[in-house]
């Protein structure tokens, strides 16, 4: 177990750095005349503090990915502005950042591509980034500083996604948040293969507090119990 004392900020968000270090996010960040609140702030495992970063207001998820960059993506505010912030460091909707501080790379739709207004998911596997967005909901995948790929995806408003090969598994959506819908990646447009819905040992569905998709699974918090869906799981449910 680690400690951190004097902890400036609530956090929202941790992320390993490494294998000697974490990352805490707050989601929220003040910006002032005489500088913004350092929102992000990295720590050695011992709880000792190593230095802060300021990533921006709004942000909606964060990852680090292998080779040791910070990705964050932004909701509304962070793309818009509040807190005082008349120009967004979230204004692209999905940042990378290097450990200092620094700028490695903001979103550039392109091919059609719509600029985000909201980053409703994110994943990362590996170095690969992959982003869900308001307005049109398309899926992008981010590859060496450049959107290499993107889908439509026929469900508007999931919360978090898994990918795996040529398919992705997405939860939610504006009409059911408890639904999980796989889609074949094979085309532009996505095509959904099954749609679902996850029930504990008792017969309940599964009500979520909090979700997260990395690499091919979707993670789940209710209570005190955590479930591991994965890409794979829905597979054999088509066989």
């Amino acid at each position: 177990m680690t400690t951190i004392e004097k902890k400036p900020f609530n956090n929202h968000q941790v992320q390993p750095m490494g294998h000697d270090g974490m990352l805490l996010v707050s989601c929220r960040c003040q910006y002032r005349e005489d500088g913004a609140d350092e929102s992000g702030r990295l720590y050695h495992v011992d709880g000792g503090f190593l230095h802060g970063i300021t990533v921006g207001d709004g942000i909606q998820d964060v990852a680090v990915t292998a080779d040791g960059l910070i990705w964050t993506s932004y909701f509304d505010e962070g793309v818009f502005g509040n807190f005082g912030w008349s120009e967004p460091l979230g204004c692209s909707g999905l940042v990378a950042w290097r450990p200092d501080g620094s700028v490695a790379y903001r979103y550039e739709p392109k091919d059609g591509l719509g600029h985000i207004c909201d980053c409703y998911a994110m994943n990362a596997a590996g170095s690969d980034v992959w982003i869900y967005y308001y307005t049109e909901f398309p899926l992008v995948l981010i590859r060496n500083g450049a959107v290499e790929a993107h889908w439509q995806i026929p469900v508007d408003g999931a919360d978090a996604f898994a990918i795996s090969g040529n398919h992705a598994l997405f939860r939610g959506g504006y009409k059911n948040r408890d639904n999980y819908h796989l889609f074949d990646l094979a085309l532009p447009l996505a095509r959904e293969e099954l749609c679902f819905q996850l029930r504990d040992r008792q017969g309940e569905p599964i009500k979520a507090q909090r979700v997260a998709g990395r690499g091919n699974a979707i993670f789940l918090l209710r209570d005190r119990d955590v479930f591991r869906l994965t890409v794979e799981d829905a597979l054999q449910l088509c066989r």
